[in-house]
This record gives C-alpha cells, sequence and structure tokens, in this order.
C-alpha cells in the first residue's frame, strides 16, 4: 500500500514525542550525539557502530535482532564471513520492522526527513570508515524537527518496502532519531487504538 500524507493531528503527536524526549530544551550537544545513521563496522560487517554516546539504547536492540535473524539464516556463525551489503541492508530492515511490529499498531508512522538534512552520505562513510558519517555537518535541533515529517502504512510489509527503497536514508545522518520516533509514534497509535477496542 501507498504511503499516505498524514493529517496534523498527528504532527501533533510528533511535537509530544519531541518534549518526551527532550524536554523543554534541547542541549545541542546532546542532540548532536543521537544524529548518527544506522551504520556497519568496517571491522565487524554485522556489527552497528556507534559514533558518540548517546543512542546506543537504540542501536543495542537493534543489533541484537540483527544478530538474532542472522542466527536463524545461517544457522551458526558463519555468517560473519558472508554479510555483505546487501546482507546488511535486508538485515537492518527486517530488524527495524520486527521492533516496530512488536508496536502492536494498526498503523505505522515512519518519521522521515525530505531535505538535505537526510542527505546519503558516501559508501564508505556508511561503513564506518569515515567518522564525518556519524554525525551530520549541520545540527540544528530546531531545523530538524521543523522538517520531520510522516507517512503512515497500513501493514508492515509497506514499511519493509519504504525502508529497503530508503535505505540510504536510514543510514544518513539522523537515521536513528528518525526511527526512535517512528517507534515511539507507532506504539502510541496502538496505544490509541487498544484503548477504542477496549471501549
Amino acid at each position: 500500500m501507498m504511503a499516505e500524507t498524514l493529517p496534523s493531528a498527528i504532527e501533533q503527536e510528533l511535537l509530544g514525542i519531541k518534549n518526551l524526549l527532550w524536554g523543554n530544551e534541547i542541549k545541542p550537544e546532546i542532540f548532536k550525539r543521537w544524529s548518527q545513521g544506522f551504520y556497519f563496522s568496517s571491522n565487524e560487517k554485522s556489527a552497528l557502530e556507534q559514533a558518540e554516546g548517546g543512542p546506543c539504547a537504540i542501536l543495542a536492540p537493534v543489533e541484537a535482532f540483527i544478530i538474532k535473524n542472522l542466527l536463524l539464516e545461517f544457522k551458526d556463525f558463519s555468517f560473519r564471513d558472508k554479510v555483505n551489503e546487501d546482507i546488511q541492508n535486508r538485515s537492518l530492515v527486517n530488524a527495524l520492522c520486527e521492533i516496530l511490529g512488536q508496536c502492536n499498531a494498526k498503523k505505522y508512522y515512519i518519521v522521515y526527513l525530505d531535505s538535505d538534512l537526510s542527505d546519503p552520505v558516501s559508501k564508505t562513510d556508511l561503513n564506518g570508515d569515515n567518522t564525518s558519517a556519524a554525525t551530520p555537518l549541520v545540527i540544528d535541533p530546531c531545523r530538524f524537527h521543523n522538517e520531520i515529517k510522516v507517512h503512515h502504512f497500513q501493514c508492515l510489509d509497506g514499511v519493509n518496502k519504504y525502508y529497503t527503497e530508503n535505505i540510504a536514508k536510514i543510514k544518513a545522518p539522523y537515521g536513528v532519531l528518525l526511527f526512535l520516533y517512528s517507534v515511539i509514534a507507532s506504539k502510541v497509535s496502538g496505544i490509541y487504538y487498544g484503548k477504542l477496542k477496549m471501549n
């Protein structure tokens, strides 16, 4: 199913998410540490890397799902010698979708940037070989929050297709934050749906 444009009510939810995560004032140095994309180590091809302190709370569970799925697929640690960029991309997308699937949402809200803030970085940067990939050149929390947009999807197949087609944006600066916002927005949606079903 195609992504649909969201009503402004969801944009209000994004403001609530911003306040939940950052409080009344976003400290630029903390925001900078959270502004990285998902990228893999050049030394251990199945391992996500963290550029600075901050997003380990997101990276660790995503990494756990990646490793779990690689072990299920390959049945042992032999995947370590077989992981290439295609396997990395597929594993990352599957992990993100599996985590979103646990939100029990009727709709999945995917937060994204449609601006130069999410411009993909070079392939070598995405693999962690260049530390400039980990943080964007422009760190402006206000601009980030003014430019985020949301797609919603009725099913995880749509989410999987979107992430597969936009893998460079997930790996680009802000990819981790965008995923965190997507999980919270989808979970809030799932809670509201659950309450409606109970009433």
